[in-house]
């Protein structure tokens, strides 16, 4: 057989049985949901308790909807897509059921609510307590409901944790609100007014012509970065692309529809907004948006950074007490599968060298620079025999702040040398650590500097540096005996030179 019809014959369950699987759940669901609702029917649930007939109401749709996604869910776990593109899927079907429960429960409290309001007046009433308006209840509930569900997404995506700002945000939406009504309300002698319907299709159009804005941006945001080659990794990127375009071509379909065709959008709210949702992510770091400042700063910066690059390698030495100093902004944080360690960045494109035992079995290796600012790399180099590796970013990060090379052949021993790096993996600032060149050893045709300063577990791969502020080892293992002290080895930096210009190489 040829391998494409081997490759069936081994794999026809795990195509076959995710399409079976969403079949039955569609079918299952509306079986499911007409046996649900005619159970509840006969219960005489609504003679119980009346507003039991808005819940059922509003659970009609989302109860098929979540019978579908947990078919879908459970589809994507047993086919055989990638590890990377199932984990992103279940984090989208997980998106949409949070989502959608939100609109539930919102939907839900308003109802019970409006259903309740005279009751809760009269009351609010007896007990002597001030009467909000109806309105400022309303949106302080959706609002929290909202800013609920932001903070589970964003811990669903591994986001950066921004309750803070989200908060405030939901404050002034609230805020602002009210004083639109209070502002309307006086204008109108205290009468209400309901929204025009062709302002609101305009807000409509607004809304879906900015998705359709972001939408398209994100789409060519992609392509442009996406891998190249074969990869579970360049997988995830069609997909996610394949995604946002059936979803640019709904909304542009939408958009096309004759109810739309006599509204304009508010261009001012789109571009507004658009520069919002661009600007306002991309300053906290927050992926994926934070990749078009990276890709505009980029292209700008990367000549100048190569020019800097040239100057610093003929530079003369600094001082001798700021040598730590000089090299702490170019020692970053790696987080692996298996652990973290410290790498340094050795050129203006942000290529990291660390060592081999830090990144060993993991495809992706995160590197964290600045506290928080962080990038996925690919492991461009290694030299089992060295522990060393080299690490290059999947995208555009120019950089300023990298490493000088010095030599181990001008190390003399009793020379004054510091380490910086992560121990135990502790984010926030690089930990320093100071001591004397003990030694100059060779161990099975491999140079190491022998030094009685600390080096703790996550200190691998980061800088052993010089009076002058150079890198002359990096950081790989100590001996660990109770009744020995002071011996902690650094790989030479020589080893690393003909590695960083193979995988630096290779990247170009």
């Amino acid at each position: 057989m040829t391998p494409t019809v081997q490759w069936l014959n081994d794999n026809w369950f795990q195509i076959v049985g995710p399409v079976l699987v969403v079949a039955v759940a569609a079918f299952g669901g509306l079986w499911l949901r007409r046996l649900a609702f005619d159970a509840a029917a006969r219960s005489h649930l609504r003679e119980k308790w009346r507003p039991s007939g808005l819940i059922l109401r509003r659970c009609w749709g989302p109860f098929l909807h979540w019978i579908l996604a947990l078919g879908v869910l459970l589809a994507v776990n047993l086919s055989i897509l990638p590890a990377s593109v199932t984990l992103i899927l279940n984090r989208m079907i997980l998106s949409l059921w949070l989502m959608s429960l939100a609109w539930l429960i919102t939907g839900a409290g308003v109802d019970l609510f409006l259903y309740y309001e005279i009751e809760f007046r009269k009351y609010m009433e007896s007990i002597k307590a001030p009467q909000l308006p109806r309105a400022i209840i309303v949106n302080t509930f959706r609002a929290l409901v909202a800013l609920i569900t932001m903070l589970l997404l964003l811990r669903t995506w591994q986001g950066p944790d921004v309750s803070g700002l989200l908060a405030l945000v939901a404050f002034a939406v609230v805020g602002g609100l009210a004083l639109r009504d209070a502002v309307e309300a006086s204008l109108l002698g205290g009468a209400t007014r309901s929204p025009h319907p062709l302002q609101s299709r305009r807000l409509q159009k607004t809304a879906l012509s900015l998705l359709a804005v972001v939408l398209c941006g994100d789409i060519v945001r992609r392509i442009a970065l996406a891998p190249s080659g074969p990869s579970p990794e360049q997988n995830a990127a069609i997909l996610w692309i394949v995604i946002e375009v059936a979803a640019a071509l709904w909304t542009i379909a939408t958009l096309r529809r004759s109810v739309y065709a006599r509204t304009r959008p508010r261009f001012a709210a789109v571009a507004a907004s658009a520069v919002a949702l661009l600007l306002f992510p991309a300053l906290l770091g927050m992926e994926p948006v934070s990749s078009y400042m990276n890709m505009v700063y980029g292209e700008m910066q990367s000549d100048l950074a190569k020019v800097q690059w040239q100057a610093a390698s003929t530079a003369t030495a600094g001082d001798s007490s700021n040598a730590a100093a000089q090299v702490l902004p170019a020692v970053v944080l790696v987080l692996a599968d298996d652990g973290r360690g410290t790498g340094m960045i050795v050129s203006p494109d942000s290529t990291v060298l660390t060592c081999w035992h830090v990144v060993e079995g993991c495809a992706r290796p995160r590197v964290i620079v600045a506290h928080e600012y962080y990038y996925d790399c690919t492991v461009a180099a290694y030299d089992a025999t060295t522990d060393l590796a080299v690490l290059v970013p999947d995208r555009a990060v120019p950089t300023s702040d990298y490493v000088r090379f010095g030599s181990i052949g001008d190390v003399q021993r009793g020379d004054e040398l510091w380490v910086i790096g992560y121990a135990l993996g502790i984010e926030g600032d690089a930990s320093v650590t100071k001591g004397i060149a003990s030694a100059v050893r060779q161990i099975d045709s491999v140079t190491y500097l022998q030094t009685d300063a600390p080096i703790n577990p996550g200190n691998s791969g980061g800088p052993i540096v010089d009076k002058q502020g150079q890198v002359v080892a990096v950081a790989a293992w100590k001996i660990a005996e109770i009744e020995i002290e002071g011996m902690q080895f650094g790989v030479a930096i020589d080893h690393a030179l003909p590695l960083v210009e193979l995988a630096t190489a290779g990247a170009g």
